[in-house]
């Protein structure tokens, strides 16, 4: 729940059925009635920002985070909807709060309207109430974003998924690509203490998750087709691809750079590298061919591939789902 303006806001998730969720509400508003609280429950709808227009799409320089912290294994619960395990990424709350400060200051743009988007709901709010909003939105599903936006090319977007990915992104006109890139980059220092791995790209769709991110609306990547979520895990030694620039922790062992990258410390221990050659990265719609492939090359001794994230997710359900429910939930 939060507080806003327009009163209290109820995000509910994991009811599988219309009727159940409904019946969910009448039962909270039965309640209500009986404590003497007068008032109407009603659905918050989705407000649309000037950035949802499903026509029109405006280039954006993003940047995607992978944040330091550990799997959590969530086990199946059909009586409550809940019939697949799910896989989390459990972030220190410190961390949390941290990431969560800096992504709201982040998220400004001048004479901008704010939008907190929470799956199929969007609500429109006052800049005071986003923080109460993205939080409860983050506490109940798997994706929380919020915008703030003047315009359709004048806008900013933070989300956040509870498998532990961060993306900010800042839509401009295409030829302000260097101020977006120097932005997303200062984003990258800033996270530095705080991320396993990052990375700055242009994104030419609008989307959410790491995978709207990384995965779509991109070059094929030879070694890697399945979505790079699943790598997580691995993101403190491997990454997923090669892009203009990346964020790596100190545990990301470089190979020989051949001239191709600049290298430079941030933070407490982590380095920024950079290609030498940005432009053929963003003045287009994707980076040119031959700058990705020899950037691929040169880095290709720190890619994941499909049989590791492969591996990786079926020792990851294997082991839990042979573990005995009393000891997953610690009877």
């Amino acid at each position: 729940m939060a507080a806003t303006s327009q009163g209290p806001v109820l995000i509910v998730h994991d009811v599988p059925d219309r009727k159940e969720a409904l019946e969910l509400v009448r039962r909270i508003a039965d309640n209500l009635r009986e404590q003497g609280v007068v008032g109407r429950l009603i659905s918050c709808g989705f407000q649309k920002s000037p950035v949802d227009s499903p026509d029109r799409f405006f280039p954006a320089v993003a940047a995607g985070i992978s944040l330091r912290g550990k799997p959590a294994f969530v086990p199946p619960v059909p009586d409550v909807g809940r019939a697949r395990a799910e896989y989390r990424w459990e972030v220190d709350p410190v961390v949390l709060e941290a990431v969560f400060d800096y992504a709201l200051r982040w998220c400004n743009v001048p004479s901008g309207k704010y939008f907190v988007n929470s799956g199929l709901t969007q609500f429109k709010c006052e800049q005071e109430e986003c923080r109460d909003l993205l939080l409860a939105a983050y506490g109940a599903i798997p994706t929380a974003a919020l915008t703030c936006a003047a315009g359709p090319n004048e806008a900013r977007r933070v989300a956040i998924t509870r498998d532990g990915f961060l993306s900010l992104e800042w839509r401009l006109r295409p030829s302000a690509w260097k101020e977006g890139l120097a932005e997303l980059t200062g984003v990258l220092e800033a996270m530095a203490d705080y991320a396993q791995y990052g990375l700055v790209k242009r994104i030419n769709m609008p989307g959410y998750s790491w995978q709207d991110l990384i995965d779509l609306d991109w070059p094929v990547r030879p070694h890697l087709r399945t979505s790079s979520m699943w790598g997580q895990e691995l993101m403190t030694e491997l990454i997923p691809d090669a892009f203009a620039v990346q964020l790596l922790s100190s545990t990301h062992v470089l190979p020989d750079l051949n001239g191709q990258w600049d290298s430079r410390p941030v933070g407490r221990s982590s380095a920024l590298l950079t290609h030498t050659d940005l432009s053929t990265w963003f003045d287009g719609r994707h980076p040119r061919q031959e700058t990705l492939e020899t950037a691929r090359d040169s880095l290709s001794a720190l890619f994941m591939n499909d049989a590791m994230l492969r591996d990786k997710k079926a020792d990851f359900f294997g082991e839990h789902l042979r573990t005995p429910a009393h000891t997953l939930f610690g009877h």
